[in-house]
């Protein structure tokens, strides 16, 4: 449990510090003189005094705080009027100062490429590819084809769960459902309509093979499902269902829970050297498809070898796939906020794990992923923290550049108000708009973190 805090913990000060860092270079940059650089929040643990003087003799504090859960760069004459000093903030252009707000931002965002660059090129990139087409159904009639790489279902980058969770949500609600594919070198949209396919039945569990692909395990329960009702627990070992051993059904219990149409299945656990009898009766559900069968896929990175038989020939992704499945995950990640809160106020249901969260429920999240992913090693482990680094400074990049008061967008809309006005805004009037917005702030993560336990560890 300790390693993934540490690691989220490190994780956030790595963000936090770029971020900051784009505001010292930039003010740097601008001549402004910088009275302290700060990692964390709260009382100074360590502190050192920088070599570069000011005009007036004074020196940069670089210190680190006692809790990990932000940072700041106090530049002179930042909440105060000191026009008339050459090396404050207030005294400097308007483009220079814009500079100066855009730099933390810019910072995360040139660390997120990187960190999503490193993350492609190590693991690669999956995707869908269509391995057959019925004729006259509807992948067929919109113009989809065998061979045809489907990489984005609805503006998010394919992978199963994506994949049948959008299908599922569009034949719902009889929506057509868009499909981004690459057609040998053409990139193209195709949209098809659904079709209700079959109902399936369910108890609600997750499960994984061991390494040894011997032994099925309840991987997560899913909660108010039938199998949460009769108390499955997660790490149960399933050994017979409807007295079939596991082994014998090709470890495929769906295949198995489906062929009794509903009918209550029996399946036998094993966990904590006892041996438990459940009688579970799955929940139907609607399955939609689009006259298509597709097959995962995935074109492997440089660590990806794991995968594949050691004397079997891989073809690396390249360069060019890597810059282009970077950008394209920087644009996604850049766009997403802006889609939650668009189907927020559509009153739409939000995606899994969508929504804000404050430290609490994004350490969880590090702890989830950690959890699952050092399964397969360390460095399977490495790369998914990695993933996860990035969407967390481009979230920080563009949170920050929201026209929130105390955020740099709110200082950024005040510098715009100053060049239409062409007057500047009272410093004490500025400061404290901010000043009130960061209370505000401040309430806010009490209820956010609020929201966090009672989601996450609660």
């Amino acid at each position: 449990m300790i390693i993934p805090i540490l690691i989220f913990i490190l994780m956030l000060g790595v963000v936090i510090f770029v971020h900051e860092l784009g505001h010292f270079l930039a003010a740097r940059r601008a001549g402004i003189f910088v009275e302290e650089f700060a990692l964390g929040m709260g009382p100074i643990l360590f502190s050192v005094k920088g070599k570069k003087q000011s005009l007036d003799g004074k020196v940069t504090l670089y210190s680190l705080r006692a809790f990990p859960i932000g940072g700041f760069c106090k530049m002179r004459g930042e909440n105060e009027d000191m026009a008339d000093d050459t090396e404050a903030l207030n005294s400097k252009t308007i483009a220079q100062r814009l500079l100066v707000m855009v730099g933390g931002s810019g910072m995360n965002f040139v660390l997120a490429f990187v960190l999503f660059f490193i993350y492609v090129a190590a693991q690669g990139y999956q995707y869908i590819d269509v391995a057959e087409i019925l004729e006259n159904e509807p992948a067929h009639i919109a113009g989809l084809r065998e061979g045809d790489k489907i990489t984005h279902v609805n503006g998010v980058r394919v992978d199963w769960v994506s994949l049948n969770s959008e299908l599922n949500i569009a034949g719902a609600k009889k929506r057509a459902i868009k499909f981004r594919v690459r057609r040998g070198s053409k990139r193209q949209i195709v949209s098809v309509m659904p079709t209700q396919a079959r109902t399936n039945y369910s108890i609600g569990i997750r499960t994984r093979l061991t390494d040894e692909r011997d032994m099925l395990i309840v991987r997560d329960v899913i909660e108010a499902m039938p199998a949460y009702e009769a108390g499955l627990l997660e790490d149960d070992i399933i050994t017979t269902i409807n007295g079939k051993s596991v082994e014998s059904l090709g470890f495929d219990i769906a295949k198995e829970i489906n062929a009794g149409q509903g009918a209550p299945v029996a399946i036998r656990v094993y966990r904590g050297g006892a041996v438990f009898d459940y009688s579970i009766a799955p929940v139907p559900s609607t399955v939609y498809s689009v006259g298509a069968r597709m097959a995962y896929s995935l074109q492997p990175g440089f660590f990806s070898a794991g995968f594949f038989a050691p004397d079997e020939a891989v073809t690396r992704v390249g360069v060019g796939e890597i810059l282009w499945n970077t950008t394209d995950m920087m644009l996604f990640q850049t766009r997403a906020p802006f889609i939650l809160l668009s189907q927020f106020f559509a009153g739409e249901e939000m995606p899994e794990g969508g929504g804000v969260m404050g430290p609490i429920g994004l350490g969880s999240v590090v702890t989830e992923a950690y959890q699952a992913s050092i399964e397969y090693g360390v460095w399977e482990m490495v790369f998914i923290m990695v993933s996860i680094a990035a969407v967390l400074s481009t979230a920080l990049g563009i949170m920050n550049l929201l026209p929130i008061p105390a955020l740099d967008g709110s200082r950024i809309v005040f510098l715009l108000l100053e060049a239409v006005r062409k007057k500047r805004i009272p410093t004490e009037k500025e400061a404290m708009i901010h000043f009130v917005g960061l209370v505000i702030m401040l309430l806010l993560a009490v209820v956010i973190a609020y929201n966090d336990i009672s989601t996450w560890i609660l």
